[in-house]
């Protein structure tokens, strides 16, 4: 068990201040303690930012989980939940966000705002066409009404080079586009769809080794999916 002691901030005005703390994406965290100078208190939130906002769910990959920030805090759910003041849930599983039957219905159990599905990057052409539309149509069951966000696949930069993924990630894209154009033609009106297009820009800079992303790749697919949370929770 490794043992880490840091000074997260010092030299405080001494006004009441409100705080919100990430913890590690990866790392496991067994316990936590917090110091405080001897003249200093914790007290209950009494005004948080998220009172009153049912939360946000998140499921997907290792993007969703945060893989490759330079600090947890910059997972894009984790700045999303800042630009909306709303928290989030972050369902990302590394290497696993496999549109599994059984995520539908835990997710279902989460009295959500909206669900955000972004597992492109783990699903090959086969499973996107086998799972998608099973996998919505059960968590539509479970939570009739409320609004699910389906996320294209991103385009990793080095697609361009290699034409065997480029056509994987053009296949699962079609598989999730043909799902939800069949929610929608079935009448529901709470599912919404969100292109890759520019979702971590076009220039090269978004990813650190072609796939996972830089905080800047991080801090613009926050931005494209925030726009888009922001039109379907007015």
């Amino acid at each position: 068990m490794v043992y880490q002691e840091a000074s997260i901030i010092k030299g405080l005005n001494g006004s009441v201040k409100q705080f919100l703390m990430y913890l590690p994406d990866y790392e496991t965290t067994d316990s936590l303690l917090l110091g405080i100078d001897s003249n200093a208190m914790i007290q209950n939130v009494t005004n948080s930012v998220f009172a009153d906002k049912k939360p946000i769910v998140f499921y997907g990959t290792s993007i969703v989980q945060g893989a490759s920030a330079m600090r947890s805090g910059m997972a894009y759910p984790a700045i999303i939940e800042r630009g909306l003041q709303r928290e989030t849930i972050n369902l990302g599983f590394s290497g696993n966000g496999l549109l599994d039957s059984m995520l539908a219905v835990i997710m279902s159990h989460i009295d959500a705002a909206c669900y955000v599905i972004d597992c492109g990057p783990n699903l090959t052409p086969a499973m996107a066409a086998e799972r998608t539309l099973p996998f919505l149509k059960l968590l539509r069951q479970n939570k009739p009404t409320t609004p699910i966000l389906l996320v294209e696949q991103i385009d990793y930069p080095f697609a361009r080079f290699v034409s065997s993924m480029d056509e994987k990630i053009k296949l699962v894209n079609q598989h999730f586009n043909k799902a939800y154009t069949t929610l929608k033609n079935e009448g529901d009106k709470n599912i919404y769809y969100l292109p890759s297009k520019g979702l971590i820009g076009e220039d090269g800079e978004g990813t650190v080794d072609g796939v996972h992303l830089t905080d800047l790749g991080f801090y613009r697919m926050a931005n494209a999916i925030k726009k888009k949370l922001q039109t379907i929770l007015k």
